[in-house]
């Protein structure tokens, strides 16, 4: 019977099946320095088992160059917030664009107001 079916091209799935048209992809780009910062929080191994330090950074995506950082022993919104705000007041210069993976500390309220 299969290869009666697949002879005519009728082996297939016989229900309606749902066509979603391709998504767009979003890119952001930078025509200058300092229009688009991405952020990021990588855990970094400690001297000793379960002690991890946290790293964010702050990077300009024009010219790959690091415009804000520290290192913390805990992951929270508040250092995030306030190396965010650090980054931009020494600077003087506001991006167009705060860039950012949808991770826990990245759409919290305190991060994505300032």
């Amino acid at each position: 019977m299969y290869r009666i079916l697949s002879a005519a091209g009728r082996n297939g799935e016989h229900r309606r099946q749902a066509t979603h048209p391709p998504g767009t992809i979003l890119e952001l780009v930078a025509h200058g320095p300092s229009q688009v910062f991405t952020w990021d929080i990588t855990r970094l191994p400690g001297p000793a088992k379960s002690i991890w330090f946290h790293a964010y950074v702050v990077i300009d995506i024009f010219s790959r160059y690091i415009v804000g950082h520290t290192v913390e022993r805990a992951e929270t919104a508040e250092q995030a917030e306030e190396l965010i705000r650090e980054t931009v007041e020494r600077d003087g210069i506001v991006p167009h664009t705060v860039h950012a993976d949808r991770g826990t500390l990245m759409t919290s309220k305190k991060v994505s107001s300032c």
